[in-house]
């Protein structure tokens, strides 16, 4: 009987010792949790004042980013309505490349950023 009684006695103690180690995992995944959670509000920040930066510096190239990774995140457009936008997204920019290289329009070589007026003599001697 004295047996018995030692282990109920150890069954008992180990029964205590069970939500101890629950209430210790617990506040081990809450503060794991938290530290997550700054972490991400860090990571989100800094997406954020980059995000800034570059549309400050480059606002077409990040319009133009913005749109992509949406239009992948949408699936996609239907066919038809993809290709009318690709073709009219090439026939637009090989207008801006040749009035680029022609020098005609706001989009010159000598008129652009890091452009000068030898790069742009240079690009319409060799396109006659």
């Amino acid at each position: 009987m004295a047996a018995n009684e030692a282990r109920r006695r150890e069954g008992s103690l180990r029964d205590a010792s069970v939500p101890r180690k629950l209430q210790e995992h617990g506040r081990e995944a809450y503060q794991h949790a938290q530290a997550l959670g700054s972490n991400l509000e860090e990571a989100v920040d800094e997406i954020g004042g980059f995000l800034r930066e570059n549309l400050e510096q480059r606002p077409y190239v990040t319009l133009a980013t913005a749109a992509g990774v949406g239009y992948v995140l949408g699936g996609g457009l239907p066919v038809k309505l993809t290709a009318l936008a690709l073709g009219l997204a090439s026939r637009f920019a090989i207008e801006m490349f040749v009035r680029e290289l022609t020098g005609q329009g706001k989009g010159s070589a000598g008129n652009g950023p890091g452009g000068s007026d030898a790069q742009t003599d240079a690009v319409q001697r060799s396109f006659p």
